[in-house]
């Protein structure tokens, strides 16, 4: 993604010469996902796609209910993988991609597992 680079200058009136580092933030979204809901058979493996954008570089978290299962950098694999579903899997999952700069909040979506039999 490309994001424009800015320059600041400032006029001193003691001519001594600053440097100032500017960041740009961009509010973090989520711009592939999974269709949900995402219907698993026991035993088989499933991977839920969360693909998300920011500055700086999102963090990714995983959500199973409430507990969290993940947490990535987006410049890593961000997918969350089921390699063997159980029961236990089915359910509602959440990703989370969040930055670190205070005021920019987060954004989520949701995908809801079921086993094939249910």
């Amino acid at each position: 993604m490309f994001y424009p680079q800015f320059t600041c200058k400032v006029r001193s009136y003691f001519h001594f010469p600053f440097l100032f580092d500017v960041l740009i933030t961009v509010k973090p979204t989520i711009t592939l996902r999974s269709s949900s809901p995402v219907v698993v058979n026991e035993s088989d493996a499933t991977s839920l796609v969360c693909v998300a954008r920011g500055r700086p570089q999102p963090t990714v978290i995983w959500r199973h209910e409430s507990a969290i299962v993940q947490r990535k950098s987006s410049d890593d694999n961000t997918n969350y993988v089921i390699s063997s579903a159980t029961k236990d899997h089915a359910g509602t999952y959440t990703c989370t991609a969040r930055v670190t700069t205070p005021g920019i909040g987060s954004f989520s979506t949701e995908y809801t597992v079921s086993d094939s039999t249910m």
